[in-house]
């Protein structure tokens, strides 16, 4: 897979899995999508940059604010 369809892999798995900013867990989200989590916390620190999620020590979730 590319780079750019695995960043949309994660913010759609988040995206659909942080309900009511319930966070996800990076090693659980790592397992679900399959993506080793080397690589995923590079996505999930691009995906923070852009504000589309927000990225916090117990996980991640989709940023509901106004961008």
């Amino acid at each position: 897979m590319s780079r750019i369809d695995n960043l949309d892999k994660v913010l759609n798995y988040v995206s659909i899995f942080s309900k009511n900013l319930a966070s996800v867990n990076t090693a659980e989200l790592s397992m679900n999508i399959e993506i080793e989590i080397d690589e995923l916390t590079e996505y999930l620190e691009e995906l923070g940059n852009r504000g589309y999620i927000n990225n916090y020590d117990n996980g991640s979730y989709i940023n509901v604010g106004n961008n």
